[in-house]
């Protein structure tokens, strides 16, 4: 699912299944749904979420323009 939505971070170098998972944070799913959807854990799901905020220097989804 690439929706295209990630273009805000674009010149940020996320991997494949990073982008995969921000499209789904960007479509309004949460962690257990995504993790569902994707067959891997909540926990998985959390630390990709986690870097893409390392590597976009936020601390939060909102620091992101991100609503959550």
């Amino acid at each position: 699912m690439t929706t295209g939505k990630s273009s805000q971070l674009r010149g940020i170098r996320l991997t494949k299944r990073e982008k995969e998972i921000l499209d789904f944070i960007l479509s309004g799913l949460a962690t257990k749904q995504i993790a569902g959807i994707l067959s891997i854990s909540h926990n998985t799901v959390y630390n990709h979420r986690r870097n893409i905020l390392k590597k976009k220097g936020a601390k939060k989804c909102v620091d992101l323009g991100i609503a959550v």
